[in-house]
């Protein structure tokens, strides 16, 4: 017959009581809450060292420090061009168009003659110029092989469609709206080109429309200063992007305007926003996550907290001190980056004669001891970037 049952004392509270999904919704809507709060702090902390921070300091560095930080610029100038050198003479070894690191190396230094680059040491800009002249191309129109690679990279990254699976009259229509964006960025009209840009993406979408059309709806009915009365500054972003996200058919985002309205006026999260409370959740920490590594980097920068720190003569002595062991450090990593380059083109090409078999035996031996068959160019270490 078998063991008998134990019979469940009355009282007895030991098995645990499964959530119910409305604790487990209030506990996301804690969850989000706190993060909201914590983005939101990021978002101030970032405003203010780009408003206030950056442009105090720099205007004090100009004022009283511009000779230090102008040497400082032309030595990592300088740096830049010997990195170039090394990089090219690997990309050339890489693809086996030189039989040595030094004949890689001649040749890019070579290059880099040719260019110009020992000349003028602002090369990067002018880099940057010349990419900007090739979007914009010679006349009214930008290059054409160049708009099909960036509208090509666009839609796989960004809107996650495969050219090649468009019709040739599809295919068309991306291709005048993504040159559109340019023409308005060029002619420095801010709002034609976000508005471009949102075309774009709604394009991708529209088989979202009905669902958005639905959301949209219900969010004009919960919002409209007809129904509602005044915003509040919050209600009032929420209405703003609700209708960016209704041109461009984003279904998602309205659903998760609509949890963030919800949030707002303290009312009860329903089963149905489960999934779109959630993916807000989710899409709170990406975002913190991003706003913290950036804020990390801000905080390594000598300007951070600039406008709020008092100002002593210690503290602005602390920054004289940095920049000028910027600038020794700068001049010593130029000298052993040129010491590195020189060494590599002064040393004399390995022989070619066979050597002896006793010779031979050595190496094989060695190489069998260090475990490294292959030969690796030399590299010099890798640098990190000065702060000022």
């Amino acid at each position: 017959m078998g063991r008998p049952k134990k019979r469940k004392k009355s009282g007895d509270t030991s098995k645990r009581l499964r959530p119910s999904t409305a604790e487990k919704l209030d506990r996301m809507v804690e969850q989000v809450s706190k993060m909201e709060q914590r983005v939101a702090t990021c978002r101030e902390e970032m405003e203010r060292f780009r408003d206030r921070d950056l442009p105090e300091f720099e205007r004090w560095v100009s004022e009283n420090l511009s000779e230090e930080r102008k040497e400082l610029k032309e030595l990592t100038k300088k740096h830049d061009v010997y990195q170039s050198i090394v990089d090219e003479a690997d990309y050339i070894m890489s693809h086996g168009e030189a039989s040595s690191f030094r004949q890689a190396v001649m040749r890019a230094y070579r290059n880099a003659e040719e260019y110009g680059d020992f000349d003028n040491v602002d090369w990067d800009s002018e880099d940057e110029a010349d990419i900007a002249d090739e979007i914009a191309g010679n006349g009214d129109e930008m290059d054409k092989e160049l708009a099909e690679d960036l509208m090509a990279s666009f839609m796989v990254d960004v809107l996650g469609v495969d050219p090649d699976s468009l019709s040739e009259e599809e295919h068309e229509q991306y291709r005048s709206r993504f040159e559109e964006t340019f023409r308005h960025a060029r002619e420095g009209n801010r709002t034609g080109f976000e508005s471009a840009m949102r075309d774009i993406l709604a394009q991708g979408q529209q088989q979202n429309r009905p669902a958005a059309k639905a959301i949209y709806r219900r969010l004009v009915k919960r919002l409209h200063p007809d129904h509602h009365g005044d915003f509040t500054p919050a209600e009032k972003q929420i209405w703003e992007e609700a209708a960016i996200a209704y041109q461009m058919h984003n279904a998602e985002g309205l659903e998760i305007l609509d949890v963030r309205l919800s949030i707002i006026r303290g009312e009860p999260i329903g089963a149905a926003q489960a999934t779109a409370l959630k993916a807000y959740r989710d899409q709170l920490f990406r975002e913190d996550e991003i706003l913290r590594e950036e804020l990390e980097e801000f905080r390594e920068h000598p300007g951070w907290e600039f406008s709020i720190r008092e100002k002593t003569e210690a503290f602005y002595q602390r920054l004289r001190d940095d920049l000028f062991e910027a600038i020794a450090e700068a001049r010593a990593r130029l000298s052993k980056l040129q010491s590195f380059i020189e060494g590599i083109l002064s040393s004399r090409p390995r022989s070619t004669k066979k050597k002896s078999a006793r010779k031979k035996a050595t190496r094989k031996t060695v190489a069998k001891k260090s475990g490294n068959k292959r030969n690796h160019p030399p590299q010099p270490p890798a640098q990190d970037e000065f702060p000022f």
